[in-house]
């Protein structure tokens, strides 16, 4: 994470951002090249984190194989298809787009001309709040909703299948409005990013 930071930084935004701005390419897709780049560095560590905690059990990988597919298989049974479908899509959503905050505080910062790096960190601490506080906003009013639909069923009466078909519908309930928040918060952070970049750029 610090060394795509700091090759974000001077790659877009020092010196190397004069060689980097005469490319034929536009802004949003050195943008995306870096969020792809960033997206395969933090899933190779999460798979060395993996492979280090296999090592370190002193378990055979068949075993701890066996464990991990009879977890999953019991997450799926809890969730559903619909549901592991979408922890697989948050999973890979959340793994492309979770560098653009800081892209876009990175890009912020640069519209402090004296004071980067400060820039930077306040805008990445602002926007943390203003996205923190409507995440808040919305979950309460989900979670209002779900309270409302789920408050009145007899669980007491139900069968194993239907407490397992209302857990489905609740964790629905909460995941896709997590997804939209995702996606909507993504696109905020990459206009935020491209724009800085087309309209406000100042190299050191």
């Amino acid at each position: 994470l610090i060394v795509t930071v700091q090759r974000l930084t001077k790659n877009l935004l020092s010196d190397e951002g004069y060689l980097m701005f005469t490319l034929p390419v536009k802004s949003w897709q050195l943008i995306l090249s870096k969020m792809f780049t960033m997206a395969v560095w933090c899933f190779l560590s999460i798979v060395s984190v993996i492979l280090s905690v296999f090592i370190l059990s002193g378990e055979s990988f068949a075993v701890l194989s066996a464990d991990f597919q009879r977890n999953w298989a019991e997450m799926a049974r809890l969730l559903g298809a619909a549901g592991t479908t979408e922890v697989i899509v948050a999973f890979f959503i959340g793994l492309l787009t979770y560098c653009l905050p800081i892209f876009a505080a990175i890009a912020l910062g640069s519209l402090w001309r004296n004071h980067r790096t400060l820039g930077a960190f306040l805008s990445f601490v602002g926007l943390n709040i203003v996205s923190q506080t409507i995440v808040g906003n919305v979950m309460k009013v989900v979670i209002n909703s779900a309270d409302a639909r789920f408050t009145d069923y007899q669980w007491a009466t139900a069968s194993e299948m239907e407490i397992l078909q209302y857990s489905r519908a609740q964790f629905q309930s909460f995941m896709v409005p997590s997804l939209l928040l995702m996606v909507v918060f993504a696109v905020a952070y990459f206009f935020i990013t491209t724009t800085i970049l087309d309209k406000k750029l100042d190299l050191e």
